[in-house]
C-alpha cells in the first residue's frame, strides 16, 4: 500500500545514508518496520504528542493557520540549472501549462524524465511525464515554491528545460 511507503522508503532510506533522518514510529504495537526505525516510540500517538509539546513549550490547542502561498507561475529561485541550492545563482522555474520540465532530483527513481506542465489544481501542478517509455501525471505541491523561494531545501525535484 502507498501508505505503507511513507514510513518504509524513508527507513530504507536512511540506512544507506541517503536520508537524512529517516523514520519516527510511534506506536502501541510492534509493526514490521521497528527494526528499520530511526526513533521507536511505544506509546499512544496523542500521549507522545502532548509531551513533546509540553517539552516545546507549545500549547497543545494553538490554532492552526493554513500556510500561503506564493501566487504567481513563474518564479526566480535561488538554484542553479540542475536544481541544486546556490548562494550565488538564480534561476526561473516557470510553471506556466505547457512549460517543460527535467526531473533533477538526484536517485529519483524517474530522475531524467521530461515532461511539461499539464495542468493547475488546487494547490499544486499537475506534470505529465514520459517515464519508461510511457506518460505518466505526478503532482508538484505549491509547498515546493514556498521552500524553494526561501531556499529551504537542497535539490529541487525539478527545472525547466
Amino acid at each position: 500500500m502507498n501508505a505503507d511507503r511513507m514510513a518504509e522508503s524513508p527507513a530504507k532510506k536512511s540506512l544507506y545514508n541517503k536520508a537524512v533522518i529517516g523514520t519516527v514510529l510511534i506506536n502501541i504495537q510492534q509493526t514490521p518496520l521497528d527494526e528499520l526505525c530511526t526513533i521507536r516510540v511505544w506509546a499512544k500517538i496523542d500521549d507522545a504528542f502532548k509531551i513533546l509539546c509540553r517539552e516545546l513549550n507549545l500549547d497543545q490547542f494553538t490554532t492552526f493557520i493554513p500556510p500561503t502561498w506564493p501566487e504567481g507561475e513563474v518564479f526566480e529561485v535561488p538554484y542553479d540549472k540542475n536544481g541544486h541550492f546556490s548562494n550565488t545563482e538564480k534561476t526561473v522555474l516557470n510553471l506556466k501549462i505547457g512549460a517543460k520540465v527535467r526531473i533533477c532530483a538526484e536517485g529519483a527513481a524517474n530522475e531524467g524524465a521530461t515532461g511539461k506542465i499539464d495542468a493547475v489544481r488546487g494547490e499544486c501542478w499537475t506534470i505529465e511525464l514520459n517515464e519508461e517509455k510511457k506518460k505518466v501525471y505526478r503532482v508538484f505541491g505549491k509547498w515546493w515554491i514556498e521552500a524553494a523561494l526561501r531556499g529551504g531545501v537542497k535539490q529541487l525535484p525539478l527545472v525547466n528545460i
